[in-house]
């Protein structure tokens, strides 16, 4: 009873949006929200594209109530959700936040930084293996802690 999902997503604004399927086996990955692109922009052509409402991360916990941890795994749109969740970030019961970022991606730097400046500091950073989507370095799981 504490568990459940919901059809929405997260981004940096409010609206609705299209969520870009890559495939619709269990357990996939490489959708996108809004473009349909994958990460560094590689375009791909959905297998099916559905209408979903969008929110702020700031507005999910002003709705549901602050998390005391968050993992951000979404394929490219992290610094998009991050920038919409400042008041979240500086939330002393936001204990935890593990995202995958890019660390010699300017984007993912500055949302590296705004993370550090709402208190957080880095706990440990484990590199995601290569395969043939992410195939760069300085890919990995950011795990930040207060």
């Amino acid at each position: 009873n504490c568990v459940f999902p919901v059809c929405v997503a997260l981004s940096d604004e409010p609206g609705i949006s299209w969520l870009n399927y890559s495939t619709l086996e269990y357990g996939s990955s490489m959708h996108s929200l809004g473009k349909a692109v994958r990460l560094r922009d590689q375009e791909f052509e959905p297998v099916l594209r559905q209408p979903v409402s969008s929110y702020t991360l700031d507005q999910a916990a002003a709705s549901l109530g602050v998390p005391n941890h968050i993992k951000i795994d979404v394929d490219g749109l992290e610094k998009e959700i991050l920038s919409g969740a400042a008041s979240t970030l500086e939330n002393p019961s936001l204990r935890s936040l593990l995202v995958e970022l890019c660390g010699d991606n300017p984007g993912d730097q500055q949302a590296i930084e705004n993370i550090l400046a709402a208190g957080f500091k880095i706990w440990n950073i484990q590199e995601k293996p290569r395969n043939e989507f992410v195939n760069f370095a300085a890919h990995a799981n950011y795990i930040f802690v207060r």
